[in-house]
C-alpha cells in the first residue's frame, strides 16, 4: 500500500502482514523520526489496521500458515526454486485473496461508477462463498473493488481531515463514490467511515457491506425508524454492535468476538513461527500487542472514532499507540532501517519479520544473490562475503550468522543449490 503525499513529497509504504513501513527518502532515519509527518502517520495507521481488523489480522495468519507448509515440506526434501507446489487449501486461499483484495492499480479521475459486475466463486471444502465486484466506470473502464479500497479510504480519510491531499480517487475515494451510488453520499462521514470499518470484520468486506445497507434499509432488525442510522453515529454504532453473522464453524459472531477470534489465531500462529525460545523480543511484543488492542481497541469502531478527533487529540493518540505498540522496522531508499519499538525490545529479532518477506521473493526466483544484500550492505557490511553475491545457499551452509542464514537455520529450510 503505498502513498505519496502533498505535503512533504515522499513517497511510504506499508508491508501488510510483515509489520514494516518503507519511506522513500535517502536521508537518515533515527529516533527522531518526525512521527506527526502526514506520510509517517498515513502508513502507521495501515500498520494499525493490519494488526487489529479481522480481515487483515487473517491474511496476517494466511502467510504464516504459508511460511509453515513451505518449511515443512524443506524438514522433508530440499525445495527447488522458483516453488510452486502449492496444497489445495493454499490456492483456495489465493482465490479468496484474490476476489476480496482488490485492484492494485490507481485511477486519477473516477467521477461515478454506472454499474458492478459482481463474480461468485464457491469454495468446494466448505460451500462458503467469496464474491469479486468490478465497477463500470464511464469510457468502458473496469476496476475491481475490495479491501484494499476500504483501507486506504479509511487512512485517507483520516489523513485528509489534518492535511492536504492530491490522491487519484481510486483507491482512495472508491466508498465516496459507492455511498453516492447507493444514495447514502451525503451521510456524516464518520459513519461512512464506521460503515467501511465494520465490514472488514468479515471476510468478504464489499459484499458484506452492501448486505448491511440492504438489511438496514430493508428495516428487518426490529428497531423502529433504523434506516435513520445512517445519519447518526451513535444510533450507526448501537446498530453495528447488535448485528451479528453466520461463520463456517457454525456459531454467530459480532465484532467483539470476531477481534477476539483473529487476535487468538494471530498469536497462536506467530508464536509458532516465532517461538519464544529463540524469539523472546517477538513473543513478547506480540502478547503486548495483542492485550493492548483487546483491552483498548476491541469491540469498537476504532478508525471512526480516530477519525472524529481534533488534530491536536489525534496526535496524542498516535502518540500512545507508538509509545505502546511501536512498529517494528522502517526503512529509507538506501536499506538503512530503525525501529520504533518501546525501548525494552531490540530490533535484531525484528529483522526476521523482514528477512521472511524477502524469503518469499527469493522462493520465487532462481537467483543466486542473497535477498537482502542491499540491507546487509547498510546495516552490516563487514558480515558480508563473495558468496552472498555469488552462491547464497552455498554463504549459509558454511555460515549462518548473517540475517538470511539465521533465518535458514532457525527455520530448519533446506533449498536445492
Amino acid at each position: 500500500m503505498r502513498l505519496k503525499t502533498t505535503k512533504d513529497g515522499i513517497e511510504g509504504a506499508y508491508e501488510p502482514s510483515y509489520f514494516f513501513m518503507r519511506l522513500e527518502t535517502n536521508e537518515t532515519l533515527d529516533k527522531n523520526l518526525d512521527r506527526h509527518s502526514q506520510t509517517f502517520i498515513h502508513e502507521y495507521i495501515h500498520f494499525i489496521q493490519d494488526i487489529f481488523l479481522p480481515y487483515c489480522v487473517r491474511n496476517n495468519v494466511n502467510e504464516i500458515f504459508r511460511f509453515t507448509y513451505i518449511a515443512d515440506r524443506a524438514k522433508k526434501e530440499p525445495i527447488t526454486r522458483p516453488f510452486d507446489e502449492w496444497n489445495a487449501e493454499l490456492l483456495c486461499i489465493d482465490q479468496q485473496y484474490e476476489y476480496t483484495w482488490g485492484a492494485i492499480t490507481q485511477i486519477k479521475n473516477a467521477k461515478n461508477i454506472i454499474d458492478y459486475e459482481i463474480e461468485t466463486h464457491t469454495i468446494e471444502q466448505t460451500k462458503a462463498r467469496v464474491f469479486k465486484y468490478t465497477a463500470i466506470l464511464a469510457k468502458d473502464k473496469k476496476y475491481q473493488i475490495g479491501a484494499r479500497d476500504m483501507l486506504e479510504y479509511i487512512a485517507h480519510k483520516i489523513e485528509s481531515k489534518h492535511w492536504s491531499t492530491d490522491q487519484p480517487d481510486f483507491p482512495y475515494r472508491t466508498m465516496d463514490i459507492i455511498f453516492c451510488t447507493l444514495g447514502l453520499g451525503d451521510i456524516p462521514d464518520m459513519c461512512k467511515i464506521a460503515l467501511t470499518e465494520f465490514c472488514l470484520h468479515n471476510d468478504n468486506p464489499i459484499h458484506h457491506l452492501f448486505q448491511i445497507i440492504k438489511l438496514i434499509r430493508a428495516g428487518e432488525l426490529g428497531l423502529q425508524g433504523v434506516e435513520q442510522c445512517f445519519y447518526h453515529f451513535d444510533f450507526l454504532n448501537y446498530v453495528l454492535q447488535r448485528l451479528q453473522w453466520a461463520s463456517q464453524g457454525g456459531f454467530k459472531e459480532t465484532i467483539h468476538t470476531k477481534v477476539k477470534r483473529r487476535l487468538g489465531d494471530l498469536q497462536n500462529y506467530l508464536n509458532k513461527k516465532y517461538p519464544a525460545g529463540q524469539f523472546r523480543d517477538i513473543s513478547d511484543w506480540i502478547e503486548e500487542v495483542i492485550t493492548y488492542i483487546s483491552i483498548n481497541l476491541k469491540g469498537k469502531l476504532y478508525f471512526s472514532e480516530l477519525y472524529e478527533k481534533n488534530k491536536e487529540e489525534f496526535l496524542v493518540e498516535v502518540d500512545t499507540l507508538i509509545d505502546t505498540l511501536g512498529i517494528p522496522l522502517i526503512f529509507n531508499s538506501l536499506d538503512e532501517h530503525i525501529s520504533l519499538l518501546p525501548e525494552k525490545f531490540t530490533k535484531d529479532n525484528f529483522v526476521q519479520f523482514y528477512v521472511s518477506y524477502k524469503f518469499n521473493e527469493f522462493l520465487n526466483n532462481t537467483n543466486k544473490t542473497c535477498p537482502i544484500c542491499s540491507f546487509c550492505e547498510s546495516s552490516n557490511p563487514s558480515i558480508m562475503s563473495s558468496d552472498c553475491i555469488e552462491d547464497v545457499i552455498r554463504r549459509v551452509a558454511e555460515d549462518n550468522q548473517c540475517p538470511f542464514g539465521s533465518f535458514i537455520s532457525n527455520h530448519e529450510i533446506s533449498i536445492v543449490r
